[in-house]
């Protein structure tokens, strides 16, 4: 057994720290000559399905953990994960201002190889059972297979809303917080909800989710017009 990295890129992130993309896909052949295969994170996806936290590192560092994963799921091409990165930390925001401005995009598995075939025809080890301890961004990935491909915001944040309530002129600084939380509240509920949503699905949602939000925030200051908080 050995201590594997397999380097991909991200695919997608919001404004509410979460990105997504490919941690690997299946028969490629990475910096070490071995590939993955599908089925190979069958116990990774039994642990976060039981509610284990499966953590994301920043550059595999154990002392700079940034977010987890939301889920994880294999496809025809690979391993497609979900990430929140913890943006009340530090490194967390850093990271996650490099892959909004495109500067780094690569993500990296960390586990433990607990069985693998040697593939003949293609000469290559593959992967069949990885014991996932963890998934890092990181700066140079091996494979250039996946890239991040939308880089537009889900939601307004909660600094727009509030400011938007101030400006609207109707209510005072510290109401104006308390809706704005209210309201992003609403907003990742029905995130949440959606989470179902195949990925071709949500893509085709979050390019016109910022426009959405920003219409139905001003219904909200419209309804709320002829009442007193």
């Amino acid at each position: 057994m050995k201590k594997t990295e397999h380097f991909m890129k991200f695919e997608k992130v919001s404004d509410e720290g979460i990105i997504s993309g490919y941690i690997t896909k299946f028969g490629e052949i990475d910096s070490y000559g071995t590939c993955t295969v599908s089925g190979c994170f069958k116990s990774a996806m039994k642990r976060l399905a039981d509610g284990e936290t499966i953590p994301v590192l920043w550059q595999h560092d154990v002392h700079e953990p940034i977010g987890k994963f939301l889920s994880m799921k294999d496809d025809d091409a690979g391993c497609y994960a979900v990430i929140q990165l913890d943006l009340n930390v530090e490194r967390a925001r850093e990271a996650f201002s490099l892959a909004k401005n495109r500067i780094i995009s690569g993500l990296s598995i960390g586990g433990m190889i607990n069985r693998t075939e040697w593939n003949e025809k293609d000469q290559v080890l593959m992967m069949t059972d990885i014991d996932l301890y963890e998934t890092s961004v990181v700066t140079f990935p091996a494979c250039d297979t996946a890239r991040i491909d939308d880089c537009r915001s889900d939601t307004l944040n909660i600094r727009e809303m509030e400011h938007a309530f101030r400006k609207s002129g109707m209510f005072s600084q510290n109401d104006s917080k308390k809706l704005a939380r209210y309201f992003c509240e609403i907003l990742k509920s029905r995130s949440e909800d959606s989470e179902t949503e195949t990925h071709e699905t949500k893509a085709e949602i979050r390019s016109d989710s910022h426009d959405n939000d920003a219409n139905a925030l001003n219904d909200l200051l419209n309804a709320l017009k002829n009442f007193q908080i």
